[in-house]
């Protein structure tokens, strides 16, 4: 008699299904995997920050124009 349990078909499509974490990277590797996301991440809030000035220089700017509030909350998330 078999009395190893064993899931049914609906606990197994209900069950959460995880994504397997990544490899662990060598040092070298994740070092510079870590200065590229740096360099992506100042890039990025370089431009962000531009967006925000030019939309302020506008002569028609409102800070509650949407476009403006979440650039404005993005930059504010990255720094």
């Amino acid at each position: 008699m078999d009395t190893a349990y064993e899931p049914t078909e609906m606990e197994l499509s209900k069950s959460p299904t995880r994504t397997p974490s990544p490899p662990l990277l060598p040092p070298c590797e994740q070092l510079r995997h870590n200065k590229a996301q740096l360099k992506r991440m100042m890039t990025f809030r370089k431009h962000k920050a531009a967006c925000i000035e030019e939309l302020q220089a506008m002569p028609d700017h409102h800070p509650e124009d949407p476009f403006y509030a979440r650039a404005a909350t993005e930059l504010q998330d990255i720094e």
